[in-house]
C-alpha cells in the first residue's frame, strides 16, 4: 500500500486499515522527513589516578546527549577541559586513538586525552560543595550509568 496509489481492494487486512476507515487513503501513511546526520568532534578528558587506576566520571546535565549519565569530562578544547577540572593548561597529557560512535542523528568522533594524577588530586568543585561525579575503577563493576563509548574506553583501560 502506498499513499500515491492505494490498493485497498487488494489489501487482505483492510478491516484494520486506519487510512481506509477514516477515508484518508490519499494522506496516509505520512511521509517522514529524513534526519540530517551531523558529525561532531568530542574531546574526552580521561583523568586517571596513578595509584589505583581509578578514572573521574562526571554526571552530565539533565538534557542533551547522554542526559544524566556519567562520562569523562567532555568539551571541544583541551586547555578548557583541563581548566574545568582544576588542572593547569600546561599539565602533561597524551592523545589516545580517536574513534567514531554512531547515533541515529550524529556521528561522534571521540578524541580521548589521557592525564595521570596523584592519589590526593580531586577535581575542582563546580560551585558546589562536592563535584557531581565519581571515581570509577575500570576493572570493577560500575555503580552508575555510563554511555556505550565510555564503557568501551573503560574496558580498554582495564585490559
Amino acid at each position: 500500500c502506498v499513499r500515491a496509489h492505494p490498493r485497498c481492494g487488494e489489501y487482505p487486512l483492510i478491516s484494520g486499515c486506519m487510512a481506509h476507515a477514516s477515508g484518508q487513503q490519499q494522506m496516509l501513511p505520512v511521509k517522514t522527513r529524513r534526519l540530517k546526520r551531523k558529525s561532531q568532534i568530542w574531546t574526552m578528558l580521561v583523568v586517571q589516578r596513578a595509584d589505583d587506576g581509578a578514572v573521574w566520571l562526571e554526571r552530565r546535565g539533565p538534557e542533551g546527549v547522554w542526559a544524566s549519565l556519567h562520562a569523562f569530562p567532555c568539551g571541544a578544547d583541551v586547555v578548557e577541559l583541563l581548566g574545568s577540572v582544576g588542572l593547569p593548561p600546561t599539565c602533561a597529557h597524551r592523545r589516545g586513538q580517536p574513534f567514531v560512535h554512531v547515533l541515529t542523528h550524529l556521528d561522534m568522533v571521540i578524541q580521548p586525552i589521557h592525564v595521570d594524577v596523584g592519589p590526593d588530586w580531586q577535581p575542582r568543585s563546580l560551585g558546589m560543595n562536592q563535584p557531581d561525579g565519581v571515581w570509577a575503577t575500570p576493572n570493577k563493576e560500575l555503580l552508575v550509568g555510563v554511555p556505550v563509548p565510555v564503557r568501551k574506553m573503560l574496558a580498554e583501560l582495564s585490559a
